[in-house]
């Protein structure tokens, strides 16, 4: 579930390059926290898409609602496990 919903966020991601740098800075609406910036918009894109992931994980781990993009949404709890 993860994966999809960091290809849905990726989707959603904003790029601007800052003005009088050699830097692009990217960020996902909704994501707060999570940036990046690079030296093209293809390593900020790239880099971005990392510390997207690592934001999620992290947030799952400590039990931070993550947002719901595009109808995706990550559960912070884990599912009790079936014993047979």
């Amino acid at each position: 579930m993860l994966t999809a919903w960091l290809a849905a966020a990726m989707k959603r991601a904003e790029y601007e390059k800052l003005e009088g740098e050699a830097l692009w800075f990217g960020r996902v609406p909704g994501c707060q926290g999570a940036w990046a910036t690079g030296d093209s918009p293809e390593s900020c894109a790239l880099l971005l898409e990392s510390v997207l992931e690592g934001w999620a994980e992290m947030g799952i781990s400590q039990g931070h609602a993550i947002p719901v993009i595009d109808g995706i949404a990550v559960t912070t709890q884990a599912e009790p496990l079936l014993h047979g």
